[in-house]
Order: structure tokens, then sequence, then C-alpha cells
């Protein structure tokens, strides 16, 4: 039986706003990679058969979407001290300092790469997990007899 559980998550501060914290996901979860699967081909068109281009103002929003999905929940703030909402505008108006940090940040997470600190568990991370090997590449069998 499947079992729905929630992410791990982890607090950080924005380097330059240490008052303003962000809480990552550890790990994506179906949804999130869903939303930026899609937003992955929206970035790619096919405008040749076989022949691909990608728009840079669409490729900027997928890289931010990947970000925008791995944030659990952020105390960013407007200039009137309102919360700001988790979206790519929001994101995309960050200091370019805070923004590159939240972007590494998530996209460790987001990828799989283990962000245990270490000494922290003698267990491999379950984010580690989620890779799976490269496969081989596929030979028909018409290639064989060649």
């Amino acid at each position: 039986m499947a079992t729905i559980t929630t992410p791990g998550i982890d607090e950080l501060t924005l380097p330059n706003h240490p008052e303003t914290k962000v809480w990552l996901k550890q790990r994506p979860q179906f949804g999130d990679k869903n939303r930026v699967e899609a937003a992955a081909v929206v970035a790619r068109r096919e405008v040749a058969p076989g022949k691909y281009a990608t728009n840079s103002d669409d490729f900027a929003h997928y890289l931010s979407v990947k970000v925008v999905v791995m944030i659990h929940d952020w105390t960013v703030t407007d200039e009137s001290g309102k919360r700001v909402p988790i979206v790519v505008e929001a994101l995309e108006a960050l200091d370019p300092e805070d923004g590159e940090f939240l972007s590494t940040e998530a996209k460790k997470r987001y990828d799989g790469v283990d962000t245990t600190p270490l000494g922290d568990s003698s267990e491999p991370s379950s984010i580690t997990e989620l890779n799976s090997p490269t496969p081989e590449p596929f030979e028909s069998p018409a290639s064989e007899n060649s």
C-alpha cells in the first residue's frame, strides 16, 4: 500500500538578509516533478522535425519553477511588511545573491544530492536513493547483423 509522506524540511537563512528564513524540502514530491517537467516542455519547442529550440525566457522560468517547488515556506516580505507568496515572480525579484543561494540549495535537493551534514547519520540519505543508474544504450538486433 502506498503511503504519502512529507519530505523533511531544512531551514536556511538568506546570505544578504539573515533575518529572512526559507524552509526547503529535502526532496521533491511527484507533483513537484510534474510542475518542473511541464515548465521544461514549454521551454523546449520543436521548430522542425527533430530540431528543437529553447526560448531563453521560458528556460529561465523553468529554472525558477525548479526552485519554487522546493520551497516549503519562507518569511520574505514586501516593502510594507506583508508576506510575499511563493511564486516565480517573487523568487526572481530577490537580491541576486539570495536568489542564487536558494537556486543552488534547491537544485541540490531536487537533483538528489545528499545535504545531510557530515556526521549527522551513518545511514545513507534517502535522497540519494532517488538517483537511478543510467540505462545502457539500446542496440536493435538489426544493427548486430550489419
